[in-house]
């Protein structure tokens, strides 16, 4: 005996695969409608680390001895940490009498985990060295997410430049 095909279950298949179509071409309407830049998304969000487009950091190094400087301007996150870790590498590359790292994060308004990231890696860089680093003027809510991460346990905090010099027996 023969069994009867019913229509339904085909049609099901059909309108389900005809919803699915239908639904994938107003989602990428939807989305088309809302696309922005992503500078915008975190100009109007207000979030700092957002962006992922532009450098929002200033870099300055100077070398005082045995010692390397480096002062930032700005945040320290995903979008700036590489340039950063650039800068400290190659001076570091092109001077290997620097034992030393002063990080001045007077300046800095936002580090992520990027950015803490960032700063581990420059201190394993100076331990081989058999050097020290120190960290000065950071802001309470940079210094905050320093401790948060256990960074006091690798590094120093100073108030200041000549502080930091003498912690770690360099030259002013």
């Amino acid at each position: 005996m023969m069994e009867e095909r019913s229509e339904a279950p085909l049609f099901s298949v059909l309108l389900s695969i005809l919803g699915a179509g239908i639904y994938y071409i107003f989602a990428k309407i939807s989305l088309k409608a809302f696309e922005v830049s992503p500078i915008s998304v975190g100009d109007a969000m207000g979030v700092p680390g957002c962006y992922m487009e532009g450098q929002r950091v200033e870099i300055a190094t100077k070398r005082v001895g045995e010692t390397l400087i480096v002062v930032l301007e700005g945040e320290l996150d995903l979008a700036t940490a590489q340039r950063v870790r650039d800068t400290v590498d190659s001076v570091l590359a092109d001077d290997a009498r620097l034992h030393h790292l002063i990080w001045d994060l007077g300046q800095v308004g936002f580090i992520d985990s990027s950015g803490l990231g960032m700063l581990l890696g420059r201190y394993k860089k100076i331990r081989a060295r058999k050097g020290n680093v120190v960290a000065i003027g950071a802001l309470e809510p940079v210094r905050r997410m320093l401790k948060m991460a256990g960074m006091e346990r690798i590094m120093q905090f100073a108030d200041t430049e000549e502080q930091a010099l003498a912690r770690i027996g360099g030259k002013h």
